[in-house]
């Protein structure tokens, strides 16, 4: 495991003095990864929840009938076009 040093507010200090003086956790420093734990966590929920919504939303186009054709073939066509475009 590797050591870095951060600054952190007085208010998150604070924060994490108060878990420890309560039991929560043991030190300081298992307070701070289990913070940042949780914040990884919550960011990744929230972009799952996102993927799901838009799923959710393509999916109801699809049964209204709400779509375009697509032909990967012509997809790939013009993509390697714009790519033979760019300097």
């Amino acid at each position: 495991m590797e050591t870095i040093s951060l600054t952190l507010p007085d208010v998150v200090i604070g924060r994490l003095r108060d878990q420890v003086a309560r039991g929560v956790h043991l030190c300081e420093d298992d307070a701070a990864s289990e913070a940042i734990r949780q914040m990884v966590e919550a960011r990744y929920r929230a972009k799952v929840e996102a993927f799901h919504e838009a799923l959710a939303l393509g999916i109801a186009q699809l049964d209204r009938g709400e779509v375009i054709p697509f032909d990967p073939d012509e997809f790939l066509r013009e993509d390697n076009e714009e790519l033979d475009r760019t300097p």
